[in-house]
């Protein structure tokens, strides 16, 4: 086939184009991108808020915060965005951010409750007008707000019949308050606020309690408080029910019932002397009965004692032996001590119609016991200065004996430590004639402050380590037999009972 050359050309002509119009790439529409992250927190505490969710304007996808309020949009186009965050119960926030190409922009927001949403406490313990409540109870109540919410409770403790608040108590985080010190067959009232940051307060309903009728209680003793004085208390006959009966800063020791449990007596340190107060047997209406102090050589015994009637006391005043009212007035001089002694304990018997008393001399080994008349006259040695400390005598329930301790060891130190006290009774018929109660007594102890019990079948009595270690415990123990020793109470001295 001829070709001219016209043909020719153009068939040249279309190759080269052909060939550069199927070289020519296709274009490809690249977008710069980069990530957002953050974290939300609860304003006011700082702390992170878990299932917040996360959204964007212009919107990427929806995210909800973790345990530590973190998120993170991994990819996102640059430019400029708006990050919204929402939670139920809270205002929404919104914070503005840029995102560049290959890098992550961080932000955090803070979000607040929204007012209007607060909700008072409920379900209080002790239910409302529940009684027979302890005199040393828990108070407790319900937070019904979110978990998310920060709050914090003011409460009031009313007592019935007062208008001063027997407590108020401000910026409580916990949902629990401790009571003491409440008066026994007492009705009581007391609510809770409930405040947010905000300022907002909700209050509770006003809820009530009644405690407990004032246990009757038959021992008397003096135990260490949770405040570190020495304070009077008292439990039923097995040491249960432990009441404590006196609340100051001053020392108080050696409690007595009256002859019909009607007040108490102890003797109160007032931060110079060691004075004769008495209160009922609920711990009410104290009243101080001396302006002369209780005091004598080595005051570690029982230094004051009822009369029968309940209407005087008699008490050691160095080498005096002094009887007041029990309204503190009429005090008179009933007895001296023997030259160089002074009185330091004593007891009055309405059986033998006797005092029997104590006195010690300058040595605090140096003790002997003694009668005498209830006026004061005759006093007569009944106990001669023994090897070892002698103390503390009282009379049994029908006047016949008396009983007291003594360091059987014979230890004797300027100190006055006592190796082995124990029990002693001795028959007012026959003072030669002495019964040893040391039966069941621990090795390395002293047995102190003995006591009869109210129908002289058993003893009531202290015993400690005789180093003075640990603490002082109060036992009974069977007269008659000198056996069955029963642990009543720890942490407990100078015991009396009826």
């Amino acid at each position: 086939m001829k070709i001219t050359l016209k043909t020719h050309s153009f068939l040249f002509l279309i190759i080269p184009m052909y060939l550069f119009s199927s070289c020519k790439e296709d274009t490809i529409d690249f977008k710069e991108k980069g990530s957002i992250s953050g974290t939300v927190l609860q304003a006011g505490t700082g702390n992170p808020l878990e299932g917040v969710e996360i959204t964007t304007v212009p919107s990427s996808s929806v995210l909800f915060t973790d345990s530590l309020g973190f998120f993170i949009f991994p990819e996102v186009e640059t430019g400029n965005y708006s990050v919204r965050a929402n939670l139920n119960n809270y205002n929404t926030e919104i914070s503005s951010i840029s995102v560049f190409s290959d890098s992550e922009s961080s932000t955090t927001l803070t979000m607040s409750p929204v007012a209007g949403l607060l909700v008072s406490s409920a379900n209080p313990t002790p239910a409302d007008n529940q009684d027979k409540v302890n005199v040393e109870v828990q108070l407790n109540w319900q937070n019904m707000n979110d978990s998310t919410f920060v709050v914090s409770y003011d409460v009031e403790v009313l007592e019935s019949n007062s208008s001063t608040p027997f407590l108020q108590i401000s910026g409580l985080t916990d949902t629990l308050l401790v009571l003491e010190n409440l008066k026994f067959s007492t009705q009581y009232f007391w609510q809770v606020s409930t405040k947010n940051k905000e300022g907002e307060i909700q209050y509770s309903e006003v809820w009530k309690f009644k405690t407990i009728p004032f246990p009757i209680n038959q021992i008397l003793y003096t135990s260490i408080s949770s405040t570190g004085n020495q304070e009077v208390f008292s439990s039923d006959i097995n040491g249960d029910s432990p009441t404590r009966l006196t609340y100051s800063s001053q020392n108080k020791y050696n409690p007595q019932y009256n002859s019909n449990r009607t007040k108490i007596a102890y003797i109160g340190n007032d931060g110079l002397e060691n004075h004769i107060y008495t209160i009922n047997n609920e711990g009410d209406k104290l009243t101080k009965v001396t302006s002369v102090p209780v005091a004598s050589y080595h005051q570690n015994g029982r230094g004051y004692a009822w009369s029968p009637d309940n209407s005087k006391f008699v008490y050691c005043h160095y080498n005096k032996l002094y009887q007041i009212n029990a309204d503190g007035s009429n005090l008179t001089t009933l007895a001296t001590a023997p030259a160089d002694r002074h009185f330091r304990s004593v007891d009055w018997s309405e059986s033998a119609n006797k005092i029997v008393v104590e006195t010690v001399g300058v040595n605090i080994n140096d003790g002997e016991i003694y009668l005498m008349n209830t006026n004061g006259s005759s006093m007569t040695e009944l106990i001669a200065d023994q090897p070892g400390v002698l103390e503390n005598p009282s009379f049994s329930i029908d006047g016949l004996q008396i009983v007291f301790t003594l360091d059987v060891a014979g230890h004797e130190t300027l100190s006055g430590r006592k190796l082995n006290a124990q029990i002693v009774t001795v028959a007012l018929s026959d003072p030669t004639e002495w019964t040893y109660h040391a039966v069941l007594k621990p090795n390395g102890t002293n047995d102190l402050y003995p006591r009869y019990s109210s129908d002289g079948s058993l003893f009531i009595f202290v015993n400690q380590k005789n180093d003075g270690s640990g603490t002082s415990k109060i036992y009974t123990l069977d007269v008659a037999t000198g056996q069955d020793r029963v642990l009543l109470l720890d942490n407990a001295t100078m015991p009396d009972w009826l």
